[in-house]
């Protein structure tokens, strides 16, 4: 899923929300890839591009439904 943050806000809001599931959560641009739970991790990205965001476990729709707001 990609995914567009416009404020500092936008990337709190998903960090708590990607938090609240137990699934690894990553996100990637270029060729940076890190764990979407950090905020730190994510400003480390270009955020000026759409993020790549990809999970790994049974919630991956549920994170996906979550993070709709967010779509690119």
């Amino acid at each position: 899923m990609k995914i567009v943050f416009h404020s500092v806000n936008d990337i709190k809001d998903f960090v708590n929300i990607v938090s609240k599931f137990s699934d690894d959560v990553d996100a990637a641009s270029s060729r940076s890839i890190v764990d979407a739970k950090s905020i730190m991790g994510l400003f480390s990205l270009d955020l000026s591009r759409p993020v790549e965001v990809t999970t790994r476990g049974s919630q991956s729709e549920n994170i996906y439904a979550a993070l709709k707001k967010y779509a690119a």
